[in-house]
């Protein structure tokens, strides 16, 4: 196997299996056709290269301590880890969604605006026309504001922050600023710095081949978070060139990624196992709060060098397989996959598997957790675990969640009823303190499962 990419400058390449004897999935992280249906404990791969053996090579030994359910079901304090595809329907934020971004506190400002120049200085007064450039100028301890408009595609950021200064590219208008296809990238926006955070923009394929990946995160520390995802590759070919809504990377040993509050839709098309939802290839990741659907592949998959990951309060249906944890060790993984904490999830009415684990060639550690999830009306079967994680689903339910207004393509509203099996059924060991509207957990007795918490 190899790989053709600088840090700077993301090819798909990355994501490419140039080994024949790597499978599709192995890219992709999903099935297609028939395979949309296997168990997920089936293998996903076969192995490319011998495990990396140098000194930055990723080891999972006594990183987190096992939990243990308690009689409700829940889970007992452990260690904790750092956490049919289509056009897609006119969306619009709900009335409890903020419609403007949280405020990010630093002592630097720069700003964009579709009516500025990149000849001007990035003041308020004086904006930047693009976000490239913003990005050029960026320093520690910055916020990059980007007003409401429509900018151009296929961005490559490098800048970093630092962990007491990160820099932060904020739509100031929740989904307000634009981001569409333009030239031939295959990402809509790479970003190779570390310590950043790309919130609150839309990311928006308009249903072309153009793009394969939606937001592709190559440093450390990063977020992105309260983005919209959608559109992205829902025709083409289907190949072995993998891509997804999101994808954090692995590649050189980037680690510690929050994927937190986005809204992934309408990527990929059915039948086509490369192109998936979320796609985390790193150690140390926290997939919180996002909306997952009308995904032509799996809704959240973890593969290539993923491993200790918190996978919490997520919704996922209509997708090819739900949420499934797996890994090859491609890169620098050493030690067996483990430590995934997959809790507090709403899994419902996918075409395969609800949540699973698959095999791959390294196996799957033993310390898994998959407590108080919500798995219901998926087609494959609602688990597929190995015998030693299967004994840790304390708190699973098999019931409709009953969202208030339930479209399988998407436009619905995605949140509870009052009459919710998922109210209150929840584990705190892991879960965020607000929900995907900013709603505060809990707002019962206990948090709610999926990515909405029930506001009476």
């Amino acid at each position: 196997m190899f790989h053709s990419r600088s840090l700077h400058s993301f090819s798909i390449t990355a994501l490419s299996c140039a080994c024949a004897a790597v499978l599709l999935t192995a890219c992709g992280g999903g099935g297609s056709g028939a395979q949309d249906q296997q168990a997920a404990s089936s293998s996903i791969g076969t192995p490319a290269a011998t495990s990396d053996t140098s000194s930055n090579a990723i080891s999972t030994a006594d990183e987190n301590s096992t939990q243990t359910p308690t009689s409700t079901g829940a889970a007992s304090p452990a260690t904790p880890t750092g956490s049919e595809a289509g056009a897609s329907p006119a969306i619009s934020i709900p009335a409890s969604q903020p419609a403007t971004q949280s405020t990010f506190t630093a002592a630097n400002h720069l700003y964009v605006a579709v009516t500025g120049s990149d000849s001007n200085p990035g003041t308020q007064a004086s904006p930047f026309k693009t976000i490239a450039k913003a990005a050029s100028v960026a320093k520690p301890d910055t916020v990059v504001h980007v007003a409401a408009g429509t900018y151009a595609g296929g961005l490559s950021t490098s800048a970093s922050g630092t962990a007491n200064g990160r820099i932060y590219y904020v739509s100031d208008v929740r989904w307000g600023a634009k981001i569409v296809p333009a030239g031939n990238s295959s990402v809509a926006w790479s970003d190779s710095g570390s310590y950043t955070t790309i919130s609150g923009f839309d990311i928006d394929g308009q249903d072309g081949a153009t793009w394969r990946i939606g937001i592709s995160m190559h440093g450390s520390n990063s977020v992105v978070q309260n983005n919209h995802i959608h559109n992205i590759y829902t025709s083409g070919s289907c190949d072995s060139n993998g891509g997804a809504g999101i994808v954090a990377d692995g590649y050189e040993s980037q680690h510690h990624h929050e994927i937190l509050a986005n809204t992934v839709d309408h990527v990929g098309f059915s039948g086509c196992g490369t192109i998936s939802g979320i796609y985390p290839q790193s150690a140390y990741v926290q997939v919180k709060n996002n909306l997952v659907y009308n995904i032509g592949s799996d809704g959240i998959v973890f593969y290539h060098d993923a491993t200790n990951a918190d996978v919490i309060n997520n919704t996922v249906f209509n997708c090819s397989r739900g949420i499934i944890m797996s890994a090859n060790g491609m890169y620098h993984l050493t030690s067996v996959p483990d430590y995934f904490n997959v809790q507090n999830n709403i899994v419902f009415d996918n075409r395969g598997t609800g949540i699973g684990e698959g095999s791959g060639p390294m196996g799957i550690g033993s310390h898994n957790t998959y407590y108080n999830n919500l798995v219901y009306g998926n087609a494959g079967g609602d688990l597929s675990l190995s015998s030693g994680s299967s004994s840790r689903t304390a708190g699973t339910i098999t019931a409709d969640p009953q969202f208030v207004n339930y479209v399988r393509t998407g436009g619905g509203d995605y949140r509870l009823k009052s009459t919710s099996p998922a109210i209150d059924k929840g584990n705190t060991t892991y879960a965020p303190t607000m929900d995907a509207n900013g709603v505060a957990r809990p707002q019962g007795g206990s948090i709610d499962l999926g990515a909405y918490e029930f506001k009476s």
